[in-house]
């Protein structure tokens, strides 16, 4: 690896870019996407860019935008200046005394990543050791008050073999029964983000999924929890797949010695950044634990980053990130060059420049 990174300034932007449709989950309705970015700067102006595709309110994790925002400025961005690093492994370990806050570090994790990258003339696929560039596809179905709606938004989706359909109590059984007999032979996995209580009737509602073929369940209880995931598990014939609970590598061996899940959703921001991610990815391939790429309806740069992690060998299930295409206007329009082609139920990742910020129509993006 060529170079350091001696920092000289970083730059928050907030950024606001609105959706042609809310996005709706068990914890609310998106009607905006406001998100955080920074450019990490070196002295001769080379720059990394960094994400972090967090919630206005503490509804997803106990982060939020104005916490996010807050402790880069008072804290990240102090410790960081005018230090100097040799790689971004070495600069997201920098940041290990500060206790959680993972969307924070992760625009930072991302845009050292982006930086070294570019500065070694290498795509962050590259950069990383991804593989592959061709994806199979899962579309996610937002939560609708009524089943016909539901179906109307999942007839945008008819050429996707996989469906990810967002529940919550009371949203579920016949929405599972609808979206099947609609789509008989699609992989169907059904996400709570957290939204159920472990009770008798929590178990007997997705006993009764079984009916159904769905391919997993994500996250059906609380957020930070993998005791009682692991007893639902031991009451299911689905798997249950870990997204929410799942901060860090040492959360996943835990999860994994439990029984507690079967599957895991990685998302780069949830973990703290790359280097977390990777750890995650290298320890899933290891014990052949399916993982996939999930996403926080994110702007180009988040976007580009799951392109590029999604690359490697332990990612092997459809990524389900790439709604920002359909929900947000024109979304291309960020771009320099398309950075996907996408035929029926895949997404060839066309991979295009140095890092990812070379690719992204910036001042498009952050004067937005």
């Amino acid at each position: 690896m060529k170079n350091t990174i001696q920092i000289k300034n970083i730059e928050v932007y907030k950024v606001s870019i609105p959706l042609v449709r809310p996005f709706v989950t068990s914890f609310g309705s998106l009607l905006q996407r406001n998100i955080i970015l920074v450019k990490l700067i070196d002295s001769e102006g080379n720059f990394g860019i960094g994400e972090a595709p967090i919630l206005d309110y503490p509804f997803y994790k106990s982060e939020f935008f104005s916490s996010v925002h807050s402790i880069l400025i008072e804290t990240i961005i102090p410790y960081l200046v005018g230090k100097t690093f040799s790689s971004p492994v070495e600069l997201d370990q920098s940041l290990n005394f500060i206790k959680g806050n993972f969307f924070a570090k992760a625009c930072i994790s991302i845009a050292a990543y982006d930086y070294f990258a570019k500065i070694n003339k290498k795509s962050l696929a590259d950069f990383i050791g991804s593989t592959k560039s061709i994806f199979q596809i899962s579309n996610t179905i937002s939560i609708h008050e009524n089943i016909l709606e539901m179906l109307k938004e999942s007839n945008d989706y008819k050429d996707i073999q996989t469906l990810k359909l967002k529940i919550k109590p009371g949203y579920d059984i016949q929405y599972v029964e609808a979206l099947r007999k609609a789509f008989p032979s699609a992989q169907i996995m059904v996400d709570a983000n957290a939204s159920y209580p472990f009770n008798k009737e929590t178990i007997d509602i997705f006993k009764k999924m079984e009916e159904y073929s769905i391919f997993c369940i994500e996250q059906p209880l609380v957020h930070n929890d993998i005791v009682d995931h692991a007893k639902l598990q031991k009451q299911l014939n689905i798997p249950i797949a870990l997204d929410e609970s799942i901060e860090s590598c040492e959360d996943l061996l835990k999860a994994h010695e439990l029984g507690s899940c079967q599957m895991v959703n990685i998302k780069i921001s949830r973990v703290g950044g790359l280097t977390e991610s990777i750890k995650i990815h290298d320890y899933c391939l290891k014990q052949k634990i399916p993982a996939w790429v999930g996403g926080m309806v994110e702007s180009p740069v988040g976007i580009s980053a799951n392109l590029a992690f999604s690359g490697l060998p332990g990612c092997c299930y459809p990524i389900d990130f790439l709604d920002s295409f359909w929900l947000m206007d024109n979304f291309n329009k960020f771009f320099k060059e398309q950075p996907i082609k996408q035929k029926h139920n895949e997404a060839n990742f066309l991979n295009k420049g140095h890092g990812i910020s070379d690719n992204i129509n910036l001042n498009s993006l952050l004067f937005s």
